[in-house]
């Protein structure tokens, strides 16, 4: 993919290049290029952040750019962005015994459980825990535990409560929330507790999933099952963390990416399109540190009838990044009618079709006003329309 034809600014080009892992001579050449110009580095500052990508930028950064930094602009980019690195990695430790403190709990309570995305994901997909942001611990389980978890977490000091960053305390949700909280998601209402002599993690949130038609409260528990049966164990420093197989792994990301990315509600807080989560399945594939078995991938995709959300996510992972996505894969799953990759739902209903590419979509910031443009025309047409209809 050639940067320089894409219709985005200098700014989006080079945080998209910095995202990648293989970066050849030409665009490092361009990357360079980039760096001695006179760039908008706060919107280069807030792209990093905004999606979260902070760790593979600020290790290219590091590989390709900082012995040569005297020949470039943005010396406080730099700083901050290794800055902002150093203080993942720390509260990235923080996590990880949290983590590890929770998974040994449950193992040692007789859950079978995975843990999802996170740690396993950062250290596998990536060169270490650190590089890649995580807020929480989410963890999959069957249906038919979640009185045991959430007994077992409360011996842990952990409540479905919400963080009160003004008074540093956590406040309990009423009971009626708890109750109602799984009959319209996938998982329960988060459990969470504060943390002692820890700097950068205050409160340990943990999100019990149940199922993994995520964003709808439709049980899957005889994949959940399946997916429990074939988990394997994922060596992480001096502990062993439970996780989805790798061919599972991906299932579940691309699931994650799309019914995130075609949400109404998701677009409208800007994490829609988030490009890290693209960068995980990137990076999950082509790091070469664990190997995808495309066969057995195929074989659970139809297994668990989730050929749409698949072909969406690696569709769209294989234009960002392309030569990515084997071609007989995305082959295999494409469907007739391919007009879902362009809408947004509110719940089943379609709002809004986009008419940019995925790339223009990554990073304009701004595409929330588009839709909520578009929304209050369909508002207003309506009720002209329901004007008329009673007028007439």
């Amino acid at each position: 993919m050639n940067v320089k034809h894409l219709q985005i600014d200098r700014e989006s080009q080079l945080v998209y290049l910095l995202s990648k892992i293989h970066i050849s001579e030409e665009e490092l050449d361009y990357i360079q290029k980039l760096f001695a110009s006179y760039l908008d580095w706060s919107r280069v500052c807030g792209l990093v952040q905004m999606h979260r990508v902070v760790g593979i930028v600020w290790t290219n950064i590091r590989k390709y750019i900082i012995e040569e930094r005297s020949k470039f602009v943005p010396f406080y980019f730099f700083k901050s962005t290794e800055l902002i690195y150093k203080a993942q990695q720390l509260k990235a430790e923080e996590q990880f015994k949290l983590a590890s403190d929770v998974c040994h709990h449950l193992q040692a309570g007789g859950i079978k459980f995975v843990t999802l995305k996170g740690l396993v994901l950062s250290e596998y997909a990536y060169s270490g825990i650190g590089m890649r942001s995580s807020n929480d611990l989410d963890i999959l389980i069957h249906s038919s535990e979640t009185k045991e978890v959430v007994r077992l977490l409360n011996e842990l000091g952990y409540m479905h409560g919400q963080y009160h960053y003004n008074t540093r305390e956590i406040i309990p949700v009423n009971r009626e929330d708890v109750i109602k909280f799984p009959m319209i998601s996938h998982q329960l209402h988060p459990m969470i507790r504060k943390t002692i002599d820890m700097t950068f993690v205050e409160f340990h949130n943990v999100d019990i999933q149940f199922s993994i038609d995520i964003r709808t409260n439709r049980k899957t528990d005889e994949i959940v099952s399946q997916l429990l049966e074939q988990r394997i164990m994922a060596p992480i420093r001096d502990t062993e963390l439970p996780s989805l197989s790798w061919e599972d792994m991906l299932i579940f990301l691309c699931i994650h990416f799309c019914k995130e990315a075609v949400d109404y509600k998701e677009v409208l807080k800007n994490k829609d399109m988030a490009l890290y989560k693209l960068v995980d399945i990137y990076q999950l594939i082509t790091r070469g540190k664990v190997s995808i078995d495309w066969d057995v991938f195929l074989e659970k995709v139809r297994e668990y009838n989730m050929e749409r959300e698949t072909y969406y996510t690696l569709h769209y992972t294989e234009i960002v990044y392309p030569d990515t996505i084997p071609a007989h894969v995305l082959d295999r799953i494409r469907g007739a009618d391919l007009s879902y990759l362009h809408q947004i739902l509110d719940k089943d209903k379609i709002v809004y079709t986009w008419k940019d590419s995925i790339i223009e979509r990554i990073f304009d910031a701004n595409r929330t006003a588009i839709l909520e443009q578009h929304l209050l025309e369909d508002f207003s047409t309506e009720a002209e329309g329901a004007n008329e209809h009673r007028n007439g």
